[in-house]
């Protein structure tokens, strides 16, 4: 993966980088200004037949927020979903029984400041619409491993929602004034996603009634690329398509970029 680095453009709005074939040679402990070397590691993933690790790293590039509100701003939290639908999307006609779940975890909530129930809400968003199944690591953090099996069977079973409407929840979630004060808001998204529908929301002017709410069905996605893809998919009635011109039109060239080496 280091030595892709050396041959691999930025990546765009709408892209994602697969590696083929990672080997991991080394075992490591701690994380950021902890991380130290551990000892050599011994990769017995199996091979193919041109001797290849039998892996696949997808790389998506996470925007980094130093106020943590903006993150929830509904173009921010569209060029995540779009991000994470181009890395988890395939082309492969297999029935999904068949493809590899996606492994993934706190995507962009380290030194990025990303909200972990954000992240984890939009990537659980993406591969719903890219037809995979997730195995979503949380690192020991069993509040937030019991609030995603908590949400996923609110918005699945308990009160299914298409993704269109869950935008707009993450939106108001933003705009409420009564949740977000100065920096950090008094309940979480996933606390405020139950809230609005169980009558213990109080109410603001910014509120939208969702009481009446009909759950909004996805156009189904059939691209040949994952560029492809990106353009057509319909979030729902969410506003103006999502496309890459669109990105490129609200965000600069610096804007959200990570101050990484």
């Amino acid at each position: 993966m280091l030595v892709t680095r050396l041959f691999t453009e930025v990546l765009d709005k709408d892209e994602c980088l697969i590696m083929k074939g990672c080997e991991r040679f080394s075992n490591y402990e701690g994380y950021a200004s902890t991380f130290v070397w551990s000892g050599n590691h011994c990769d017995k993933t199996k091979r193919d037949r041109w001797g290849r690790i039998c892996t696949e790293v997808v790389a998506i590039d996470a925007l980094v927020f130093n106020d943590f509100e903006k993150q929830f701003q509904k173009r921010m939290v569209e060029r995540e979903l779009s991000k994470a639908f181009a890395g988890f999307h395939t082309s492969e006609s297999s029935t999904s029984e068949q493809i590899p779940a996606v492994c993934t975890g706190n995507w962009g909530c380290g030194a990025f400041g990303g909200d972990k129930r954000l992240k984890a809400l939009i990537q659980l968003m993406a591969a719903a619409q890219a037809k995979r199944d997730v195995c979503y690591l949380t690192f020991d953090d069993t509040n937030l491993r019991d609030d995603l099996y908590k949400i996923h069977e609110y918005l699945t079973v308990t009160n299914p929602l298409g993704i269109g409407n869950i935008l707009k929840l993450i939106e108001q979630y933003r705009a409420n004034k009564i949740i977000f004060h100065v920096h950090k808001p008094k309940m979480n998204l996933f606390q405020y996603i139950v809230a609005v529908f169980d009558g213990t929301m109080e109410s603001s002017d910014e509120e939208e009634d969702f009481g009446s709410m009909e759950m909004q069905q996805i156009d189904e996605v059939e691209a040949s690329s994952v560029q492809e893809a990106c353009v057509e998919l319909d979030w729902g009635d969410v506003g103006d398509s999502v496309t890459p011109t669109t990105f490129k039109n609200n965000f600069s060239e610096t804007d959200f970029k990570a101050n990484t080496p």
